[in-house]
């Protein structure tokens, strides 16, 4: 993998005696994060592919060789809108944000100054919808 020279500098100044060991992760092969769409499908589903993600119970990581046999953009599942192909670093904002007090969501009350929910735009809004059960907003 090829990365901006500028961006290797920055990393290797920040990261010391550890950039060797970043730059050999960055050859490693990838894995892959789903996250189920709540609206759509059942504990079964998720049970059957990948591991766990600690931080969403929806979601699963796919070792590189699992996501190469499954093609998971390609499997019917993803086209019918039962999963999302997510990075599960990407999970966490959309989990952080507790609907039952979420003033966007017109429920609970708020406290002073915590009126601001950060954005999650496309996966994390269809999940805060799941997790609301589908209520109008």
């Amino acid at each position: 993998m090829r990365l901006p020279e500028e961006f290797m500098k920055q990393m290797k100044e920040e990261l010391g005696e550890e950039f060797p060991a970043f730059l050999a992760c960055c050859e490693e092969p990838a894995w892959r994060g789903l996250r189920f769409n709540g609206m759509k499908t059942g504990d079964w589903e998720r049970e059957a592919l990948g591991r766990p993600v600690s931080w969403c119970a929806k979601g699963r990581c796919l070792d590189p060789a699992e996501a190469e046999a499954l093609a998971p953009g390609k499997h019917p599942l993803y086209f019918a809108g039962a999963y999302y192909i997510q990075e599960p670093s990407s999970m966490l904002p959309a989990q952080l944000v507790d609907p039952g007090r979420c003033a966007l969501l017109g429920r609970g009350d708020v406290p002073p100054g915590a009126g601001h929910v950060p954005g999650v735009g496309g996966k994390g809004a269809r999940f805060l919808s799941a997790a609301t059960a589908g209520d109008p907003v």
